[in-house]
């Protein structure tokens, strides 16, 4: 059996998959296996898939009518061997000792390791130099640390540049259909362990492809980003982790007014626009109490929604006062 299986998730990218199969198998580290996931490409990537898996015994390819990223993944983990999982883009890049190192940093307490990322259009140069100097940091799963990750663009949200042990993803496998399915999921993996091992070495390329799931213009179907947002509320609302849960009500509010505005836009999404709005202001009524949007943008975009001009005005001079009270 293979000690790790990388899955990667395949959808008409025959522009970058090539590059992104051979930065994999070319690891240092050579004992896992590598699972290929043709989710319905309408372009020739899954012709290249079945060229490298003749190639390669360590490839295995599976091919299946269009069902979107979160079910080819849990798809890829019912079949893979590995005891550990780690995911990668198909337009994306890993260093040759990315397996290497965070296979070296993980343990029976410490079902998660992480290294930083790039990214960019095309890899930097010297991506692949050998790497020699690499630290981590074992980062016991606190509330501080949730919160510092909770604040970083990768280490919380997604699901690559991490070394992920099977059991605890299958316990919390992905929601089908769902384009924000690692926001819904990976912080419970994170939960699931006692340290997180850290290193800083950027040993992952994300290439910022406008083609992407994440690139394309804003559509209804980007409202799945409230859906795990809630996801992730209602997980720490059963904890006692009371400044994690304002960090994720704060977060959840400037969600729900981001897509207020961008469903504005649009005269056709008028009428989820207004239900954003209710549903904005009845949270706030809810767990605003809770929350502090210290920071003006955060005002602005929040009461912005929910106040005319000269509410917001008030609530400022509000602020202001109590601010000089001390209170």
């Amino acid at each position: 059996m293979p000690k790790i299986s990388v899955i990667v998730p395949v959808y008409n990218v025959e522009k970058y998959l090539r590059e992104c199969v051979d930065s994999i198998l070319a690891q240092t580290f050579t004992d896992f296996e590598l699972i290929l996931i043709n989710d319905g490409s309408q372009d020739n990537s899954g012709a290249v898939c079945d060229e490298y898996a003749i190639k390669d015994e360590r490839i295995t390819v599976i091919h299946q009518k269009n069902q979107g990223q979160a079910a080819a993944r849990n798809n890829a983990i019912a079949i893979a061997q590995g005891e550990w999982i780690h995911f990668v883009d198909s337009d994306d890049l890993i260093h040759p000792q990315m397996l290497e190192i965070l296979y070296g940093a993980v343990d029976e307490n410490t079902k998660i390791s992480m290294c930083g990322l790039c990214k960019g259009t095309d890899s930097p140069a010297g991506f692949y130099s050998p790497k020699s100097d690499y630290s981590f940091r074992k980062c016991p799963v606190t509330e501080k640390e949730l919160i510092s990750m909770y604040n970083d663009f990768y280490q919380y949200w997604v699901v690559w540049a991490k070394l992920i042990k099977k059991d605890i993803i299958e316990k919390y496998l992905f929601e089908p259909g769902r384009i924000y399915e690692d926001t819904a999921v990976v912080f419970k993996w994170i939960n699931e362990t006692a340290f997180i091992n850290i290193t800083d070495e950027k040993l992952y390329f994300y290439r910022v492809n406008p083609t992407s799931t994440m690139q394309v213009n804003f559509s209804l179907k980007n409202l799945d980003r409230l859906w795990a947002h809630k996801e992730q509320m209602n997980f720490f609302d059963t904890t006692d982790l009371n400044e994690m849960k304002k960090t994720i009500y704060k977060k959840y509010a400037l969600v729900c007014a981001d897509a207020y505005y961008r469903l504005l836009a649009k005269r056709e999404w008028a009428n989820e626009a207004k239900k954003i709005k209710t549903h904005l202001k009845e949270f706030m009524k809810n767990k605003g109490k809770l929350i502090e949007l210290n920071e003006d943008w955060t005002f602005n975009m929040v009461y912005g929604v929910l106040y005319p001009k000269p509410i917001r005005i008030i609530f400022r001079l509000k602020r202001f006062i109590k601010k000089r009270m001390g209170k």
